[in-house]
């Protein structure tokens, strides 16, 4: 091979690249000028669920059509940049790529060296194991869940432009729901298949806790964190529930793992790292801020003098971002990506009363309401931090952490519901983990597998499976769905109430049933069918509430027809009812 082989391999990789940019810049403007308003609007109305893409204006096509014009100019102009640069871009990508390569293998030394012991490696496949047999029933045995039915059938089931460029409800979750979109595509629309990114996400986090222990406080501490995370509750649950919040959690783990070696600039590949993981965890979630500003807290308190390299990987992480999200901000604008209904501010008094409801909540999720259970792990937790403050590493991210998440809580006048703050829990593991390890090396251990054992046992006896009353399910869709099947006509309604229309719309797509039955105006329907699942603390009452209904003066009930689980199924006709006056205002769900 010659001297000049590699170089003119990469000269021809560049040239290469930049055609293909001016050809998609060129597409790209033919799409801008040549599409209409109303081909675009009737492509998206087809793929809606309720058969309207309200969300697309006139004015937001034109926006979008305009940053359509901008970006296929500038691809035309990057293409060309490329082509006439070619020779020294391969230069520079040559020196680039062996400087990669080099750091890449360093990478790959310290892991081996760090990790690559036969017997660490059996401790964490047996906690693997443990995690993967904790999980395994919520993947396939749990019913679809409100947000996650509602997020596949109305983002991750739709073709793939429209969960880019979709945000009328933050409930896509966009990465995710490109994952889920991908996961679907290859293994069909089975509720196991929706969950398995989330799933898969939720097993990463055990080895990435281990490395995170082991970093703050060694291989002990590391390993009782991780088991903690195996069979930790809400990472269970949301480990077999198809929501982005497992990888907001692997983002943030990333995040502070890469971030001091990503500051002292020694390792590329550790700063993209940090850079991918903060910028895909916004795009993830948009409360990644909670702990990419801890994780910023945190390095400002540390290491200070590194504030320019800080700064500049903020930067890019931010670019990334907004690059991932140009689709919706094309779409939507910023308002609608950040102006999110249900965290509109609350009255001082609303705002103290609801951080008690938010510590009941969170106790209740994460400990199945036992106070006393909290109360060790909190006391088990100080004594870790204790311990960890010799290293100021997991204590002060700890403490970053929380003061985020209450200085945000303080500015938004708003508490964040449980599942958003899932991410404290690995490293609140390791800070319980290291309060185990003050204990003599086998009480420790001893202690340890108590704890997780006895966490165990409550997750199958189905004591601390409580994401389903925060997200809610309907057991007994499928029974429902049965039944109603042969007997729904073709003008008939059903009127539910949340979150039980978000599963039985995801039953009702899953067979192939029109999604009329749940969005027809009740007042064209000859006959309407009530489902009230009273096993989720609903009644008649609140059924027709939500849906702007009330009984009609001297009307008869609606008559009881079936039972499914713990749901009824009631019938009558528009007549025995009457609209009720709109609401002023809509409440938060």
């Amino acid at each position: 091979m010659t001297a000049t082989g590699p170089s003119s391999r990469w000269r021809g990789a560049i040239a290469l690249l930049g055609i293909l940019a001016v050809g998609l810049g060129i597409g790209c403007g033919v799409v801008a000028a040549g599409v209409s308003y109303e081909r675009v609007r009737a492509i998206c109305d087809r793929h809606a669920v309720d058969g309207s893409a309200d969300f697309l204006t006139v004015a937001r096509f034109a926006q979008a059509r305009l940053m359509l014009a901008g970006c296929a100019a500038a691809g035309v102009l990057a293409g060309l940049a490329l082509v006439l640069l070619s020779r020294p871009l391969a230069r520079w990508a040559g020196q680039e790529a062996s400087r990669w390569r080099q750091d890449g293998r360093r990478v790959l030394r310290n892991w081996r060296r760090r990790y690559a012991r036969p017997r660490l490696v059996a401790w964490l496949a047996a906690i693997l194991v443990l995690g993967l047999v904790c999980r395994l029933p919520g993947l396939i045995g749990t019913a679809p869940r409100g947000d996650e039915s509602f997020t596949y059938v109305h983002y991750a089931s739709q073709p793939l432009f429209i969960v880019l460029s979709l945000y009328d409800q933050p409930n896509n979750h966009v990465l995710h729901t490109v994952l889920v979109h991908l996961s679907t595509t290859v293994f069909g629309g089975a509720i196991w298949a929706v969950r398995l990114p989330a799933f898969l996400v939720g097993l990463l986090l055990i080895p990435l806790t281990f490395v995170w222990g082991r970093r703050c406080a060694g291989t002990t501490v590391g390993l009782l964190a991780a088991a903690l995370v195996a069979v930790a509750t809400p990472l269970v649950e949301y480990s077999t529930n198809a929501r982005g919040y497992t990888l907001v959690c692997l983002f943030s783990l990333v995040m502070f793992l890469t971030a001091r070696a990503a500051l002292r600039g020694r390792n590329r590949v550790v700063a993209l790292g940090f850079v991918a993981s903060a910028g895909l965890g916004l795009y993830t979630v948009p409360t990644m801020a909670f702990p990419f500003l801890g994780c910023l807290l945190w390095l400002i308190v540390t290491e200070f003098a590194a504030w320019r390299r800080l700064a500049l990987l903020v930067a890019l992480a931010g670019i990334w971002a907004a690059v991932c999200y140009l689709p919706i901000l094309a779409t939507v604008g910023p308002k609608g990506l950040l102006g999110n209904e249900y965290v509109a501010p609350l009255t001082l008094g609303d705002w103290v009363a609801a951080g008690g409801h938010l510590a009941q909540e969170t106790v209740r999720f994460w400990y199945g309401g036992r106070w006393w259970v909290a109360v060790v792990a909190l006391v088990l937790a100080v004594a870790g931090g204790c311990r960890l403050a010799r290293r100021r590493l997991g204590l002060a991210t700890g403490i970053a952490l929380f003061v985020v998440l209450v200085g945000l809580a303080v500015v938004m006048r708003r508490w964040p519901p449980p599942r958003v703050c899932i991410h404290l829990v690995p490293f609140l593991a390791v800070w319980v983990a290291a309060g185990l390890s003050l204990l003599p090396r086998r009480s420790s251990w001893l202690a340890g597998a108590i704890l997780v054992g006895a966490q165990a046992w409550l997750l199958f006896a189905g004591d601390l499976r409580l994401a389903d009353q925060e997200t809610g399910t309907l057991p007994a869709g499928t029974a429902i769905c049965d039944w109603l099947e042969p007997r729904f006509g073709e003008t008939d309604r059903l009127l539910l109430q949340g979150p039980a229309d978000g599963s039985m719309l995801y039953h009702l797509y899953r067979r192939g049933l029109p999604n009329a039955w749940l969005l027809r105006p009740p007042e064209t329907a000859e006959r309407l069918w009530i489902l009230v699942n009273e096993e989720g603390g609903q009644t008649l009452a609140s059924v027709l509430a939500v849906n702007q209904l009330s009984l009609r003066p001297g009307a008869s009930l609606p008559r009881e027809v079936a039972r499914c689980g713990g749901a009824v199924i009631l019938e009558t006709v528009m007549d025995a009812l009457e609209r009720l006056p709109p609401s002023p205002g809509k409440t938060p769900a």
